[in-house]
């Protein structure tokens, strides 16, 4: 049996398990092979992009399952601004 719990809709979000995944923001650049600064400008302008969670003072987390299921929306919908 498999650890991860997968939605059931009928779009691309079914692939994407529902367990969350937090990277700090140097792992999440690398996991999506972007620079540190469009992560941040996703953050500030995509409205519905999934917010960091501050752990600590110095720490702030990133959801990859989040975050990779909102960028598959975005392709679903064209990727225009909402």
């Amino acid at each position: 049996m498999s650890k991860f719990k997968y939605n059931s809709m009928q779009s691309p979000d079914h692939l994407i398990p529902s367990v969350p995944r937090f990277e700090r923001a140097a792992g999440a650049c690398r996991h999506f092979k972007i620079g540190r600064s469009t992560l941040w400008m996703w953050v500030k302008t995509w409205p519905g992009f999934p917010k960091p969670l501050k752990a600590s003072q110095r720490v702030t987390l990133f959801d990859l399952t989040a975050i990779e299921a909102f960028l598959i929306s975005k392709a679903v919908s064209g990727g225009a601004h909402e």
